[in-house]
């Protein structure tokens, strides 16, 4: 994934490239490589859309989010239950919880909640656990708990120690 600023390319450009059927637009600002999206599954299609929106939504100079909820779930590799086409977020930092459009911002988990996924700022698995029940219900929380008990977490160290 890249920015456009990245290859020297701005929302004019990415329009062109949209009609032109090289890009999909999955959200403002945020796009996929049009080749991957019509041959991906359901599931290929929400983890490319959360993390091209993720990705959109994080990458700005002084963004202080991480993925949470169904967001952060998708990019761990958890299940959901229902498909969510929006972008759900949490504050690395204080700060209020928000909702602009299809965006739901949480307030900060704490430090010990922050990490990374496919390079990407995103709760850990637990706090995931615990931000997609609080968004999305008891029931959500609890089957994306059973698949992070009985998936082996690549690092179980929080971003703010990588060495713990």
């Amino acid at each position: 994934m890249s920015d456009l600023h990245d290859l020297g390319a701005d929302s004019k450009d990415a329009g062109v490239w949209v009609r032109a059927r090289l890009l999909h637009r999955v959200r403002r600002g945020a796009y996929v490589d049009a080749a991957r999206w019509p041959t991906a599954d359901p599931t290929g299609r929400s983890t490319l859309q959360h993390r091209a929106s993720v990705h959109a939504l994080t990458s700005h100079p002084g963004n202080d989010f991480h993925a949470a909820g169904a967001s952060a779930a998708v990019l761990h590799g958890l299940p959901l239950i229902e498909p969510f086409a929006g972008t759900h977020l949490a504050r690395g930092s204080l700060g209020p919880s928000e909702r602009n459009g299809d965006v739901v911002v949480q307030t900060w988990w704490g430090p010990e909640s922050l990490g990374t996924a496919h390079g990407l700022p995103v709760l850990t698995p637990a706090a995931t656990v615990a931000s997609l029940a609080t968004l999305r219900g008891v029931e959500p929380g609890v089957v994306a708990l059973d698949a992070a008990l009985h998936t082996p977490s690549p690092s179980p160290c929080p971003a703010h120690r990588p060495s713990c």
